[in-house]
């Protein structure tokens, strides 16, 4: 919109099991780095947060759910 020059890069298909994975790691990451919680309860939250993502995907036909890493 602002006419700026962007680059994107394309990387190789994962499974949604690799992508849960990455989520999974990030998302550990990221509430260990902001919270004081225990690594079990972010754990339960990482559960809960990719079993929401399950649900979205299954309602969803699966090829034509992608995954963009940031």
């Amino acid at each position: 919109m602002k006419g700026e020059v962007s680059r994107f890069e394309i990387g190789k298909p994962v499974t949604i099991a690799e992508a849960k994975k990455e989520i999974r790691n990030r998302y550990f990451a990221r509430m260990k780095e902001s919270t004081d919680y225990g690594d079990d309860h972010i754990n339960r939250n990482a559960e809960g947060y990719l079993k929401s993502l399950d649900s979205f995907v299954a309602t969803k036909h699966p090829n034509l759910v992608i995954y963009i890493s940031c």
